[in-house]
């Protein structure tokens, strides 16, 4: 397989969307900040996160041929064999890491918050099979997909500590926004927004760091920048009166979504006055948007 073509299969111009959900996750859970830690979690939720995307391909393949939806795949760039295999090589890659911080990192866990990270890693992968195998039959599958992005958290927090109310919270606010993404990505096919009211999931991130950081003057200033961000982005979807069978940018307007997820994080991080942590989630979301113009984001 070409370094290309896994490129854009695994949609890695978003991948810095983990990397954020990471820091945020392990900010949330009130632990001094390990960077060792962080980048191993960084890792291994990468590895899962191009897993779902290269089986996504997968399952998707004969849809993606009658509906002349050119990736790789289609396109015969690679084979399904090829794909499959590295799929499993990135799962497999993925928990061999999560053995390694947990059974040779920091001794005193005990064996309850050893589970932890295993317990968010096998959840994680049981939403991305079943979100690529029936996303195209189930008309909720928008929130398995959100559920995806809540066991990242999960995961990445099990790597430190238990789980807690504040990561619970942080974690369901990226549900609600990612489901509303996904709801909104469902137009591409159709050319028009169906509805928008998943629209209205999108602003979850921001009322949760709103109680989260009142005190914060950074993180105010973010959530004036996500609304904006969300508000323009929702803006820019809306059909033109003038052309009505225009074609809508939706792929764009997604990834442009997408990118906000390292914002939403950013919000989060700030609320919890970690202002390194938080300038590392902005430089992310300005990495997503660069790497979007060059691998496409959906």
């Amino acid at each position: 397989m070409k370094f290309n073509t896994a490129l854009e299969l695994g949609r890695t111009s978003n991948i810095p969307t983990v990397w954020t959900n990471v820091i945020c996750a392990i900010v949330m859970t009130q632990v001094a900040f390990d960077f060792y830690v962080v980048i191993f979690a960084a890792l291994c939720l990468s590895l899962f996160y191009l897993a779902g995307m290269f089986l996504n391909d997968l399952f998707d393949i004969e849809w993606d041929t009658a509906n002349n939806n050119p990736r790789p795949l289609v396109r015969g760039e690679t084979t399904y064999r090829e794909v499959l295999y590295f799929s499993l090589a990135f799962i497999v890659s993925a928990f061999v890491i999560i053995c390694l911080v947990v059974f040779t990192g920091d001794t005193t866990m005990t064996p309850l918050h050893r589970v932890y990270p295993f317990a968010g890693a096998v959840l994680l992968l049981i939403c991305i099979l079943l979100y690529d195998w029936k996303h195209k039959a189930w008309s909720f599958s928008p929130w398995i997909m959100g559920a995806c992005r809540l066991c990242v958290y999960l995961t990445a927090a099990g790597f430190v500590a238990a789980w807690n109310g504040k990561l619970a919270m942080a974690g369901l606010a990226l549900l609600f926004y990612i489901a509303g993404i996904t709801y909104l990505a469902k137009a591409e096919q159709q050319n028009r927004i169906l509805s928008y009211v998943p629209a209205g999931l999108l602003f979850t991130p921001a009322l949760v760091a709103m109680m989260l950081g009142y005190s914060e003057p950074m993180a105010w200033l973010l959530i004036a920048i996500n609304l904006l961000w969300v508000g323009s982005t929702i803006v820019a979807s809306l059909p033109n009166p003038q052309a009505p069978q225009k074609k809508l940018p939706v792929p764009k307007l997604v990834g442009r979504l997408l990118a906000g997820i390292c914002l939403g994080d950013a919000m989060l991080v700030a609320c919890s006055g970690h202002i390194f942590a938080t300038v590392i989630c902005v430089f992310a979301f300005v990495l997503c948007l660069l790497l979007q113009k060059r691998i496409s984001a959906t």
